[in-house]
């Protein structure tokens, strides 16, 4: 008579480790059988080596470490760079608003008697506009060329913390 080859095998467990084993499996309702197949998928689905990874708890410990060192990464970023950039904005804006009030226009003209040609008139437009302008757009370039300066300086940042080491995004 041929016997049926076996879907199970034994193993080999201390006294001790089979009492704690038997205590736990009866306190969790579950077969011994059921545990070591439940605790095998859990360290191969978590990547976990029992002999490396003594606690969980120290791993996580260290991915909040990891976490709580990113946000303050993204802290000093605003303190250092966005807050101020955006400070800098508004108040180019605010200048850019005040200089753009200050070019001639329509009612200006009103100001001007009639004896005056229209020659002088034109001329003392264009000289004020021009000159308005010119801040204007000197102010533009400022903040672009203040802008091309923050996002290298940011690019930069991020390069040098994704090459540090045991770092990375």
């Amino acid at each position: 008579m041929k016997s049926k080859p076996q879907n199970t095998t034994t193993i080999s467990l201390s006294i001790s480790d089979n009492q704690r084993l038997t205590a736990w499996c009866h306190v969790h309702s579950i077969a011994k059988k059921e545990f070591v197949s439940i605790i095998l998928n859990y360290l191969e689905v978590n990547g976990v080596n029992p002999k490396v990874h003594n606690v969980p708890k120290t791993e996580l410990e260290k991915m909040n470490k990891r976490i709580n060192q990113f946000f303050a990464f993204i802290k000093t970023q605003e303190k250092e760079y966005l807050r101020p950039a955006l400070e800098a904005i508004v108040a180019t804006e605010r200048s850019l608003k005040s200089d753009i009030k200050n070019l001639v226009i329509k009612s200006d003209l009103n100001k001007f008697s009639d004896s005056i040609d229209d020659d002088n008139i034109a001329d003392l437009i264009t000289e004020t506009n021009t000159s308005e302008i010119k801040k204007i757009l000197d102010k533009l370039n400022r903040i672009e060329k203040n802008s091309k300066e923050f996002q290298e300086a940011i690019q930069a940042d991020v390069t040098a913390i994704k090459n540090k080491r045991r770092f990375s995004i």
